[in-house]
């Protein structure tokens, strides 16, 4: 199979939040329940052909009272700027950008919050594969 370099292109991902806290009263070696939600924003520039990706994880809503069997919280966000090439449809722009961005910077969030929960004495949580399309 041939491969080629994509005109849909990225900057270095960044951190740019994380919030943390263990649920105390539960034990490590409890089933962890976990509840998952995602929001992006988009600051799109057509004419420098480039937008700004702001990507928030919210993993058992982290600004609520805990719930049963619910270890930890966690709140991360990741940025990122992404560039294409002028010949790309404004279609497949937006696929790019709700699709493919969100997937990336969940791929730069997994390994962060497995190391987090590691760290915290829980077993490392991962994320599982998320489908950004709007396909059930």
């Amino acid at each position: 199979m041939k491969y080629k370099e994509s005109k849909f292109k990225f900057e270095r991902p960044y951190l740019l939040a994380l919030d943390f806290k263990v649920n105390m009263d539960l034990s490590p070696d409890v089933d962890m329940e976990t509840n998952v939600k995602f929001n992006l924003e988009q600051s799109v520039s057509k004419n420098d052909r480039e937008a700004n990706v702001v990507f928030h994880i919210d993993i058992n809503q982290m600004y609520s009272e805990f719930k049963e069997n619910q270890c930890f919280k966690m709140f991360l966000t990741l940025g990122c700027i992404f560039k294409w090439d002028s010949d790309l449809k404004e279609e497949i722009i937006e696929n790019l950008l709700d699709i493919n961005a969100p997937a990336l910077l969940l791929s730069y969030a997994r390994p962060i919050i497995a190391n987090i929960t590691q760290q915290s004495g829980l077993p490392p949580y991962n994320i599982p594969f998320i489908n950004f399309t709007d396909e059930e």
